[in-house]
């Protein structure tokens, strides 16, 4: 994805590249009518950073190996602290950092990352709050959950081949965030 020069700040602006937008096209509208699982890109965005995390699938992008010409030219923005739906940006950011980070990583860090330095930097002036931002980390954590879920719903969507395989797909998702949400995850471990 491509970002702007200062990764802490809120100017970023999402592209799909190489073949993830390649894969964001088939589920926004370029495969089978019934494979269409996204209406707009940033709910892709969203739908599969969560989904990334759910399956624990990260992934990359390497420009060196995927084709960086090949970009999705919707790109869109978030605004940051968007208290908006359900795809609210933070929303999504707090519970990503909250849960996906190693699980190595004291709770009280996981707690300063994702509630107290998860700002950008163009909302400050004091050096020393620019100095502790974790915006830009914590924005490439949350980018490598969108590639893993975005691959990895993909590959399931275009090996469907009917609408009632995709209702059953779909129902098979939904019952699997459902259980996640009704588990008891203890953000220590």
């Amino acid at each position: 994805m491509a970002f702007s020069k200062n990764k802490n700040e809120t100017t970023q602006v999402w592209n799909f590249r190489g073949k993830y937008a390649d894969c964001m096209k088939d589920l926004t509208g370029g495969a089978a009518s019934y494979q269409k699982i996204f209406n707009e890109i940033y709910e892709g965005y969203a739908f599969c950073a969560l989904y990334g995390l759910m399956k624990g699938r990260k992934h990359t992008y390497d420009p060196t190996i995927d084709n960086p010409n090949n970009s999705d030219p919707s790109g869109f923005r978030w605004a940051y602290a968007d208290k908006g739906g359900i795809y609210g940006y933070d929303r999504l950011r707090k519970i990503i950092l909250l849960y996906g980070n190693p699980t190595d990583t004291p709770f009280s860090e996981k707690i300063d990352n994702a509630l107290r330095f998860d700002y950008p930097t163009n909302d400050v002036s004091n050096e020393n709050l620019i100095a502790k931002s974790k915006y830009g980390d914590n924005s490439e954590i949350i980018d490598e959950y969108v590639l893993g879920g975005l691959e990895l719903i993909h590959e399931k969507v275009m090996n469907i081949s009917s609408p009632q395989e995709m209702i059953s797909f779909m129902r098979e998702t939904l019952n699997e965030f459902k259980e996640l949400n009704d588990l008891k995850i203890d953000l220590k471990n």
